[in-house]
């Protein structure tokens, strides 16, 4: 086995330990991989600001070929970078996640800004979720989606289905969640606040009669709209 010694450590290795160079001898570098490694460590570390602002420059000047490059890098290596990024996450689990922990803690106050705006322009998908997530904790059917509940809404005009008034609308369960009611379209009709809480866990063929907006017209609406038939749904509707 061909050898050669490392001008650093004075180790004697195989040369597949020294890097190749062209005009090194016998085409090797002089120094072993393992010296060069913690010669470049150490230099990262001692000039850590000096390499963050030459990094930065560099970048700056060249971002459009950079990105360029990297799109282009991705698009020709995908399923590899894909594979790779998954080992790596694998074997560095635990590190990731207390990295992330330790990131998130120090910018939550960011963190919090960006998911209260989340929050306010995805406002509907937000409420389905946690709906879907509350009813799959009953063990119930939560499959409403954000286009079933737009649907419903429409159906009715965009008004309240309880008072006919125009007001911001809620998802109210016709059966109530805590009685069994699933989160489907079978189940959710559009209706203001006050009626919402008028109504709250009532059956309401009990409540809705003796309700102080009671309209008969609007009853057969909303039993004709979820397939009632003598207080009895009669088969699953779809939106």
């Amino acid at each position: 086995m061909e050898t050669k010694m490392c001008a650093k450590c004075k180790r004697e290795l195989p040369v597949e330990s020294f890097s190749n160079q062209k005009l090194g001898k016998n085409g090797k570098r002089s120094r072993c991989k393992e010296c060069i490694k913690e010669e470049s460590i150490t230099y990262r570390e001692n000039n850590t600001e000096a390499l963050k602002k030459y990094h930065n420059k560099y970048y700056l000047e060249n971002k459009d070929s950079i990105l360029e490059y990297g799109k282009q890098h991705y698009a020709e290596n995908k399923a590899t970078i894909a594979i790779k990024g998954k080992l790596y996450r694998e074997k560095r689990k635990e590190v990731i996640s207390e990295r992330m922990k330790v990131y998130h803690f120090k910018n939550k106050v960011h963190f919090a800004k960006l998911h209260h705006i989340y929050k306010q322009e995805h406002a509907e998908e937000c409420r389905i979720s946690c709906q879907n997530r509350e009813a799959r904790k009953r063990k119930l059917s939560s499959n409403l989606t954000v286009e079933q509940w737009v649907n419903i809404k429409e159906s009715f005009n965009n008004i309240c289905a309880y008072c006919g008034k125009e007001l911001i609308l809620t998802q109210e369960h016709f059966i109530p969640l805590s009685k069994g009611g699933e989160y489907s379209a079978n189940n959710i009709i559009p209706s203001c606040q006050s009626c919402n809480s008028s109504k709250n866990n009532k059956d309401f063929f009990t409540w809705y009669p003796k309700y102080k907006y009671f309209s008969k017209k609007r009853q057969t609406k909303i039993l004709q709209f979820l397939n009632y038939k003598n207080e009895i749904q009669q088969l699953t509707l779809t939106i």
